[in-house]
């Protein structure tokens, strides 16, 4: 089997077990309604720890005409909040809900799940291996995805 079908069938996997979770949080209707893009803003608002409306549109390389859209479209759903800053009341932070934390919390649970199940099939020189490798390349795109948002700037 080629690595690219390999890597194929754990994306599967895991889109699978990411279907089958949330759905048990959230309604027909309202999963219906989500959307990929709704979850990126929501890994980045975590990532970023409650940030502004410029800061997320610079991590995200879109404009904040688009962060804006989004972010009303996020507390109309009940996922986001924003709130004036501390610091300059003409900033808005923009902060995860409860809502908006327990949909994050089950996509990391199913990772978790993911890398459980990983260490189940490797020996524990296998899964130190793993690791490395999966550390070393990320790193890569981490640099690469970086280099990519200061060039675009």
């Amino acid at each position: 089997m080629k690595l690219e079908e390999s890597l194929l069938e754990m994306e599967e996997y895991i889109h699978k077990k990411y279907k089958n979770h949330i759905e048990k949080i959230m309604s027909n209707q309202e999963f219906s309604r989500f959307s990929i893009n709704h979850m990126y803003y929501l890994e980045y608002i975590y990532t970023l720890n409650n940030p502004t409306f410029s800061q997320l549109a610079h991590a995200l390389n879109v404009s904040k005409p688009s962060v804006t859209a989004m972010i009303k479209r996020l507390t109309d759903k009940g996922y986001v909040k924003k709130l004036n800053s501390e610091q300059d009341k003409r900033e808005f932070h923009i902060y995860l809900t409860d809502r908006g934390k327990e949909i994050l919390d089950a996509e990391l649970e199913i990772y978790k799940s993911f890398a459980d199940k990983i260490s189940e099939c490797l020996s524990e020189d296998e899964m130190k291996l793993f690791s490395s490798l999966v550390l070393k390349i990320t790193s890569k795109i981490k640099k690469e995805n970086t280099m990519e948002v200061i060039e675009c700037n």
